[in-house]
C-alpha cells in the first residue's frame, strides 16, 4: 500500500522550530522583496508620471500662450459713446451762456466806461462768441449753435425788462 504523498508547507521565515539564523536571514530576504516590489512599483508610476507631464506641460503652455495672445490682441471693451444732446438743450445752455456774458459785459462797462475789446476782457472764455462794440455802452454778443446763431443785442435788453432770457435773445438761422 502506497501511502499518499502530502506536501508540507513550507516553514515560515518566522517559524520558531527554525534555527535562529535562518529566521533573521529570512526576514531579511522578505524585507528586501517587499522593498523591491515597492521600488518597482514607484518606478512605474514615477513612468507615467514623466509621460504624463512630458504631454501635460507643452499643452498647458499652448492654452496660456493662446490666451495671452487673445487678451493682447482682443480689443478693449468701450461703451457707447453717449448721444450728442438735443439741440433744444444745446440752444437752452447757448442762451444761458450769451445772458452770463453780458452781464460780465455790463459789468466791465460799468466799471471802466466802455465795452471790452474782447470777451476774454470781460473774463468771457467761449471761443464760439463773438463781441463786436456798437458804441460805447451797446454791444452785440453772437454765439453759433450748430446752423443757429443766436444773437444777444444789449440796445434792445433794457427795454424788454423781462425775467425770460429768450425774449431778449434772437434766433436767426445762418
Amino acid at each position: 500500500m502506497t501511502m499518499p504523498v502530502t506536501k508540507t508547507p513550507p516553514i515560515s521565515p518566522t517559524d520558531p522550530r527554525r534555527p535562529p539564523n535562518q529566521v533573521v536571514s529570512g526576514l531579511v530576504e522578505e524585507f528586501y522583496e517587499e522593498r523591491r516590489i515597492e521600488t518597482r512599483r514607484e518606478q512605474e508610476l514615477a513612468k507615467r508620471r514623466n509621460v504624463r507631464d512630458r504631454l501635460r506641460r507643452p499643452i498647458v503652455g499652448a492654452v496660456v500662450l493662446a490666451i495671452c495672445g487673445a487678451a493682447w490682441f482682443a480689443p478693449l471693451p468701450t461703451r457707447a459713446p453717449a448721444p450728442p444732446p438735443p439741440l433744444s438743450y444745446r440752444l437752452a445752455s447757448a442762451r444761458l451762456a450769451l445772458n452770463l456774458a453780458a452781464r460780465r459785459v455790463d459789468a466791465f462797462a460799468a466799471r471802466h466806461g466802455r465795452v471790452p475789446a474782447t470777451l476774454l476782457d470781460a473774463n468771457v472764455d467761449e471761443p464760439q462768441m463773438i463781441l463786436r462794440a456798437l458804441g460805447t455802452r451797446d454791444y452785440v454778443i453772437q454765439m453759433h449753435v450748430g446752423s443757429v446763431v443766436l444773437t444777444y443785442d444789449s440796445s434792445i435788453a433794457p427795454a424788454v425788462q423781462s425775467d425770460d432770457a429768450s425774449t431778449i435773445l434772437r434766433t436767426t438761422l445762418k
